[in-house]
Parts: structure tokens; sequence; C-alpha cells
């Protein structure tokens, strides 16, 4: 849809340049881009891309022009392809730019290296403003990688009309069953205001409040005094207006003059009471801010909102702070800068205007990796929402989508989940919380050139070991190396603190929750899974991983003074500590070389040691007795793809089924190689429903039968498994 706009866009201007020479395209291009033109620009830029993709000039613009359509991918690709050229010499920036991007894809581990890898670049330039982005970056990719989920927060996106042009669709104002919304309009480069009835996640009517062919306006909030508030652009700078209800008559609006300010931007109002007198927090550019755009707020006086100030350096950043909601003490907003998964994430701070708490980032699922913003509540059930994130299953999504939550209910107590279940399972969502786990070992350890399935090692034993490696891998890692041996060094660092250290102060804290629900009379099941990278033959590597676990085993047995032995073998007068041991072998890597003799690639390389793991990924517990039927049902355990081509991908849905009267929340569903995508439409299942779990694997090039495994992990029953078969036949 993307290009179906920018090529429309091309093809009215095409009587002036089809002609032309690639400069004059471009040229064309920054016309477009210095009156913000983006679409245009992006169009004019990749025309001239195409007719010279050598040129550097039309790379980084057509990446530029790219990013500002959010056409993520595509940016990064061509940030990349002129980093490359020279370094990032004759395009400073452009380092940035793609760990920006990174970020923002969910790539937090690049991010991270990318980062660090600028400002050691650009060390001398400390005091520039990109140089401080990207330290607080650095902070925000750090927080993300530690970053444990505590609550279950599943959105939807809200059901609209369909449209036939790339347009973005943002919250504005929320009220009983009404939802005021604003929707750009590509053709008129303008915004219109709606309002909707909204019933069961889908909009229901869609009343139209303003003509986008006279007008843009966008950001509608209502106050209490019988007002309504909007963002209205006039000669390309956008101020605050106000008009009468119930009217909604834009065109004999007034405008907030002492809001305003010359050659600056006023947008995106919201008006609060507090202690009896209305408040405007609003957005703006304008002098006395500390970077892009800031949140203010103007105290009414006699019915008039005078004298903004800044919300103030707690709140606001060197970046951009938008979309401003107050409610009882409670200040939401999006940021660019303070720690969080993309770019614009949703924060709260607690206070009042001239008080504010530190914000704190409202968590996955109101946030993901990409734009979050336009936080609104309605009561105390709902929260809509507006996100450009892309769902599972869907292409890359430019635009902005309205979301719909259900607020959670706070978890129960133990012995309400007994009195209330007699006696059924509970679901362990905190012990959850805190899974995967990820233990990582050095090449063929422990018990290095054993057939044996078992090991006398703990984990700590063999983690104190690898820990001590970590000089030979940078010189290992360095020989013959175009890499310098800073960025080596960098990468292992990070490696060993956010990989190594992370999973074993992890299984800290599993251990800790562990102990708490056992010593509630919960039973446990903790499934856990081994990997090894492909230095030896599969079968050699099963037992490899087996090991490993058992050392997880051992470590479990010794923690703890030994409070877990009785509960593992089983006289704990009843309560048990067991698991389910998946000894998946190697995973399916295109990346990971299995020549024994270039130890660089196959024993140090980044691929090699993410590969060398076990995995904690799932916990089932029940309080004794269970004495109800497993809410969970997979029709079909085994499907067999039959005769599939070496490099096309296939699919199998299977169907989840929630045969219970309460609601069946999928912790997680994990593959046994990375060939193999399960993918849930949904992670809580209502009572009675179902869900499609889509399976996609992938060949990667390889031959012969495979059989591969996938776990699915229900909060509070022990996981199934699901069979997929193939044989990779050779094309002819």
């Amino acid at each position: 849809m993307i290009r179906f706009l920018v090529c429309i866009v091309l093809l009215l201007q095409a009587h002036e340049v089809l002609a032309q020479r690639p400069d004059a395209f471009f040229q064309e291009g920054q016309k477009a881009k210095e009156v913000g033109d983006w679409p245009k620009a992006f169009a004019f830029f990749e025309q001239a891309f195409l007719l010279d993709s050598g040129n550097f000039e039309f790379t980084t613009h057509w990446a530029e022009a790219a990013e500002q359509i959010k056409d993520y991918p595509l940016a990064q690709r061509l940030y990349t392809k002129a980093y490359e050229k020279d370094e990032g010499k004759l395009y400073p920036e452009g380092l940035f730019r793609i760990a920006m991007l990174e970020k923002m894809s969910g790539d937090y581990e690049s991010a991270l290296r990318d980062f660090k890898k600028y400002v050691r670049k650009h060390s001398k330039n400390k005091k520039s403003e990109l140089h401080k982005r990207a330290l607080a970056e650095i902070e925000s990719c750090t927080w993300v990688l530690a970053y444990k989920d505590k609550e279950q927060l599943d959105p939807v996106p809200l059901k609209m009309p369909p449209s036939e042009a790339v347009d973005s669709r943002n919250v504005s104002f929320v009220t009983n069953d009404t939802l005021f919304w604003s929707r750009s309009q590509p053709a008129t480069n303008t915004w219109a205001v709606y309002r909707s009835a909204v019933k069961n996640d889908a909009v229901e009517v869609v009343d139209s409040l303003s003509n986008p062919n006279e007008y843009s306006v966008s950001n509608v909030c209502l106050d209490e005094n019988g007002y309504a508030y909007f963002s209205f652009v006039e000669n390309g700078r956008s101020h605050i207006r106000k008009t009468v209800l119930p009217g909604f008559d834009f065109s004999k609006s007034e405008k907030l003059n002492a809001i305003s300010e010359e050659g600056s931007n006023s947008t995106q109002p919201w008006i609060a009471q507090i202690n009896g007198t209305d408040y405007l927090f609003f957005v703006s550019d304008r002098k006395g801010g500390f970077g892009g755009n800031d949140i203010w707020i103007a105290r009414a006086s006699n019915g008039v909102f005078v004298n903004p100030e800044n919300a103030g350096d707690v709140v606001n950043t060197a970046a951009n702070e938008v979309s401003p909601f107050f409610k009882e003490g409670k200040l939401y907003f999006s940021s660019e800068l303070h720690k969080g998964f993309g770019g614009l994430d949703v924060f709260l701070s607690e206070g009042m205007p001239g008080n504010w708490g530190t914000p704190n980032n409202a968590g996955k699922g109101i946030n993901s990796s990409m734009n979050d913003l336009f936080y609104r509540e309605q009561g105390d059930s709902l929260v809509y929402f507006s996100s450009n994130r892309t769902l599972p299953g869907e292409p890359f999504q430019c635009c902005n989508q309205i979301f719909v939550l259900k607020k959670e209910e706070k978890e129960k107590n133990i012995a309400q989940l007994v009195a209330e279940s007699k006696g059924n399972f509970k679901s362990l969502e905190e012990l959850n919380a805190v899974l995967p786990v990820t233990l990582y070992f050095h090449n063929d350890e422990p018990n290095p050139r054993s057939l044996d399935t078992t090991t006398a090692f703990t984990y700590s034993q063999t983690y104190i070991n690898y820990l001590e490696l970590k000089k030979e891998y940078v010189e290992k890692s360095a020989e013959k190396s175009s890499i310098s041996i800073e960025d080596l060094t960098s990468e292992i660092d990070d490696f060993f603190a956010l990989k190594v250290e992370k999973g074993y102060n992890d299984l800290d804290v599993f251990c800790k929750l562990l102990r708490v629900e056992l010593e509630k009379g919960v039973s446990v099941e903790v499934a856990i899974r081994g990997f090894a990278s492909p230095r030896a033959k599969s079968d050699y590597n099963k037992r490899l991983t087996q090991r490993r676990i058992r050392s997880l085993i051992n470590e479990l047995n010794a923690r703890e003074d030994g409070f877990f032995t009785p509960y593992i073998q089983g006289t704990a007068s009843g309560v048990k500590l067991s698991f389910i041991e998946l000894p998946f072998g190697e995973e399916k890597s295109a990346a990971v070389s299995d020549d024994l003799k270039n130890t660089k690639e196959s024993i140090y390389s980044r691929g090699a040691r993410l590969e060398r793991k076990i995995e904690i990924v799932g916990s089932s517990g029940y309080i004794v007795p269970v004495d109800t039927m497993p809410a969970l049902e997979l029709p079909e355990t085994y499907h067999d793809f039959g005769k599939v081509d070496p490099f096309t991908v296939v699919y199998k849905d299977f169907r989840v089924i929630n045969r219970s009267d309460r609601e069946l929340i999928i912790d997680s569903t994990i593959a046994s190689c990375g060939c193999t995508e399960p993918v849930m439409s949904m992670s809580k299942i209502p009572p009675k429903g179902e869900a499609i779990l889509k399976v996609g694997f992938n060949p990667f090039g390889g031959k012969g039968r495979e059989t591969k495994q996938i776990m699915v992990y229900p909060l509070g029953e022990k996981p199934r498994e699901i069979i997929i078969e193939a044989e990779i036949v050779k094309r002819k």
C-alpha cells in the first residue's frame, strides 16, 4: 500500500520529470523534502536510486525518506548499504540510524552493539546531541534485555471499516461507549475527526465530524463545561482551538491565543480537572523546551488557559514526548528517550503539575518495539491506544492502528484460589513471568568427549569455568579478523554480561520463586530443552544436551542447602518437583559452521555461542489434588507435510480448543529448532473458544527426513507436544 500511494504521487509529476536524468529526480525529491512532503520525496529519491544505485547521496536520502514514511525495513537496508561503503565516514549518522531501526525491529542485542560502536567511533563528540542520545539508547537496550513480563497483556486491534488508502488512525477521546478518533487523509495530506460507537472490540457506526477537504483537524478532547478542544493546522503550523458542543462546528471555533506561539506548533490537547481547577496538557516544540516536542501545562484563569509551563525535565527529555493523558493523579504520555522497547513507548508518572514522579514504562503489551502512543482509558475496564506494531502473520505495518485492552484483575492469593477452585489447578503467573531462563555452556561441556547422558557437575561449576574463558574467546575471535579488537572485546563482553551472567542471575530469581510455590504445597513440573552447536553428529549432541539438562537438575539439588532435593525425590508429603527433559540436540542453523578444523567459527563465533544452551521454557503447577479435566484440547498432534522443496516454507494450522468454562492462557509455544516457527492467533482463549496455532517449517536447503517438535505451554496445565515431519527432496 505504501508503494501504491507514492507511485500515485509520482505519476502526478510524471509529465515534468520522467524524461530527465537521475539528478533531476533527486532535485525534485529535495524540494519535496524541504516542505515536509515525505511521500513525494520518497517517490523521487527512489527513482533517482533506481537509475543510479551506486550513488551514495541517492541511497542516504532514499533511506531517510523511507524512515520518515515508516518503511523501516527498507530504511534499515539502505542505511546499511550506505554504511558498508565507507564505515560511516561520509554519513556518520548512519550507524546511529541503523541501531535505532534494529531496536524498532526488536533486535535489541544488535542495536546495543551498534549504539556502543557509534559511541566509540564518535568519542570526540561527546557533547553532541546524537552522542548523548546513543548513550541513552544503550541504557534503554540494556534495560529491555533484562526486562521480564510481570503480567499477561493481550491487546487486540479495534475492528474498523476497511480503507482503500494508506492511513493512520489515532485515539483521541473515549467516553462511555463512544470513541473519538483521528484519521489521516493521504489524498489531501490532512487529518479528519470521527465519532464511533464501539461494541465487542468493533466500531459499529462511523460519524464524520470534519471535512478533510476544507481543513485538517485531529486530537479532539471534551471537557466538563461543554467544549471540544482540538488540533487545527493552518499555514503549515498546528495550534489548539475550541468549539461549543454538541455542534462540533470546527469552522466557527476559537483559537487559544495564549497557548499559541509564533513559529511553533501546539497540538494534542488534554483537559483535566485537578482540585477543582481546569488544566490543559498539550504538546509543543515552542521555545523553552528540552528538545523536540515537549509536554506543556496551562492552568485555567477565568475560563482562559494562560501562562503555559513546561512539565519539567522529569517528564521531558532531549527527544520527543507526546500524547498526554491525565487521570486521578497519573500522567500517561509517550516518549522516545525514557527507557523503552521501541521508538515511542507509553510511560506513567504519578504526581501533579510541578511535582512529577519518575516515569515508569507501561510494560509489554501496551508497548512494543515500534511506536505506541495516545493511551486512553474508558472507565476502569478498557484501555485504548495507537500503535504501528506488526501483528503475527501480517506484513510490516507503516501506519497506526487503534488497539483495545481489557484491564486485568489483580492476582488472587493462594487461599482464594483454593476456595474458588476447590482443588483445581492454579496458574503460576509469577513463576512463569521469569521464563525462559537460558543458561549457556562452553563447547562440549560438561564432560567433553563423552557418550554419557548424565553428569556429576552442577551448572554453577560449568558457569564459573565458562566465565574464565572470556579472554580466550577474544583472542581466538581476533585471529585473521577484519573487525577491530575493541569491537570484538565489546561484543564478547556484552555476550557474557547479557547472556551468560544474566542467565545465571535469572536462575537465582527462578529458584526463589520456585521455592515459594513448593512451600505453598504446589507441585511444579518444569520443562527444560537443550541445544548444541553442530560440531558433532546429532546423536552425540543429544547426549550432550542431556548432560547439560542434568547439570541443572544437579544445581537444584545443591541449592538452598538441599531444599529442593526431597521435592525432586518425591518424599515431601506428596508435593513434587518434576522435569520434562527435551534434549533436542542441535538447532537447525545455516549460520554456524560444523567444520571441526575451523574452531574460530564452530566454537568461538557468536552463532556457536548462542546455540550451546539449555532453557527452562515452562512450568506448570497445580494444587493437589487435581480433580478436573484439563482445559486444553489439541484435535491434531501430528502432521506429515510429505515431500517438500528444500527452499519452500510450508505451513499447517492446528486447532487449539478451550473446552472449559474459564479463560485459557497459552503462556508460550516453543519449537525444537529455528527452522520451525509456531505462532498463536491469540494467547488468551475464551471459554469454549478456540485459537489457531500456525506452524511454519523452513527446510533451509536441507535434505532427507526431518522430524520436529512443538511444545504448547498452557498456564496451570502440563505442556503438550505436537510433531511435524517432512521429507526434503531436492529439485530435479
